[in-house]
């Protein structure tokens, strides 16, 4: 009977006590700069941290108090010196544990303290946090754990450079005009420009420095076509016509004011613009003006619909990083202004017949262009030509563009016509047998 006494009591010390144990820091968490970490050594990944921890309730000697690491491994290698009396370091349990020994009773509110503990994040993103928390196991098995107290962050993480405002690309081509400029009065010019912007915290802890850090800054703007810029190459519009666009005659093409002495290159398949700094300023921004030829002049045509995006790499002292949210963003897109229509259900094959022309409304001439969508490909061929106040039938040369590309079945279709004032009519013929014809007409 008076072993059972015993054992209620002590279950009762330790379980009918709200308060948890708790663990404090001599400063609040440190923040760490995202880029700055990732380009760390391991050995400056290591953060150090002093941690004190609080007792919720009496703890009893012989008994284990562990602290548990979340988001991090602890740095198994470091020497753990606990300044509480009669309070030692046991082991290392696991990467996220350590255990101590207490050798004597601690009473409520009594403290243990720790120096030297490190540890490594293992997520070290943007608003990721590192957590300690600590319980206690009791020598007495009936008891089990007890006092385990909430996590607390002992280190944290925010990104140093992020993308401030974009203002995007949104020309509208021109059909009327040859698709070799823009629609508005001013047809001859868009514009893009990017800010990156710094963390308003200071300091960061391994933050890369804006201006004693940084060596170069590289944006890259890309798109389906940007061949326009090679009018810039001929003579007629300042350029040697060597063949290769250089970065003088690519800044015709695209006016920089932000990186003010960037240079300018273009891929080969002109999809990409690079443009590059050296500078000491990670939060140098882009501002630049896209400049066409036009139609009066004979520039080339511009290709639209089409879409763009921007990314931003920063190289420093330390290594290099893409700044977030300028990784492949959305830096706008070309429309047109002339016509299209979409026929989302268009069957081909031996069973089937088509039917598709286009009404011209207007008075100019465009050409038509037929885009397929079967079994996750886009086949796109010019169908033919619209003519001025005209219905024409393209259902012969659509036919010819599945067929070419093996479309045998349920697909997709989208006309497009280089001219305003356009619809596209479309129906399909089921000929199951020689007897019978079903036509449902497609709406678009």
């Amino acid at each position: 009977m008076l072993k059972k006494s015993l054992i209620a009591i002590a279950l009762a010390s330790v379980s009918t006590v709200a308060t948890a144990g708790s663990i404090t820091l001599p400063t609040a968490a440190v923040k760490y700069s995202v880029e700055g970490y990732a380009l760390a050594s391991a050995a400056d990944k290591k953060i150090a941290s002093d941690v004190t921890i609080t007792a919720g309730v009496g703890y009893v000697a012989n008994d284990v108090v562990v602290l548990t690491l979340s988001n991090g491994t602890f740095d198994t290698d470091a020497a753990i010196t606990v300044a509480t009396a009669d309070v030692s370091f046991l082991d290392y349990q696991t990467p996220t544990t350590i255990r101590l020994r207490l050798g004597t009773d601690i009473p409520d509110t009594g403290t243990i303290e720790l120096t030297g503990v490190k540890y490594t994040a293992t997520s070290a993103a943007d608003e990721d946090e590192v957590k300690i928390s600590s319980y206690v196991i009791s020598s007495n098995p009936t008891i089990g754990t007890y006092d385990k107290g909430d996590e607390v962050a002992v280190a944290a993480f925010e990104q140093q450079y992020v993308a401030g405002e974009v203002t995007k690309l949104s020309g509208e081509v021109s059909t009327g005009k040859g698709r070799q400029e823009f629609t508005g009065t001013d047809n001859l010019k868009d514009s893009l420009s990017v800010v990156v912007t710094p963390s308003a915290t200071t300091p960061l802890e391994l933050a890369i420095d804006d201006t004693a850090s940084t060596t170069e800054i590289t944006y890259v703007l890309s798109g389906s076509d940007l061949s326009f810029a090679a009018d810039y190459d001929l003579k007629v519009n300042g350029g040697n016509e060597d063949g290769k666009l250089s970065s003088d005659e690519l800044k015709k093409a695209f006016a920089l004011t932000k990186p003010a002495s960037g240079t300018l290159s273009i891929n080969e398949g002109y999809t990409e613009l690079t443009i590059k700094e050296a500078t000491t300023a990670a939060t140098e921004g882009l501002a630049l003006d896209v400049n066409v030829i036009g139609n009066a002049k004979g520039g080339s045509e511009l290709t639209a619909p089409q879409s763009f995006t921007v990314t931003a790499k920063v190289k420093a002292a330390e290594g290099e990083f893409t700044v977030k949210g300028l990784d492949a963003a959305p830096a706008g897109a070309w429309s047109l202004d002339g016509s299209s229509g979409d026929v989302k259900f268009l069957p081909f094959g031996k069973q089937y017949a088509q039917g598709v022309a286009v009404t011209n409304s207007g008075t100019v001439v465009g050409e038509v262009t037929a885009e397929i969508w079967f079994k996750g490909e886009k086949f796109t061929g010019v169908v033919g030509e619209a003519a001025a106040n005209t219905v024409t039938d393209i259902s012969q040369a659509v036919r010819k563009l599945a067929s070419t590309n093996a479309v045998d079945g349920d697909a997709r279709v989208r006309i497009t016509v280089n001219a305003p004032n356009c619809s596209v009519n479309a129906l399909y013929y089921h000929k199951a047998d020689g007897d019978r014809l079903t036509v449902p007409v497609i709406n678009n």
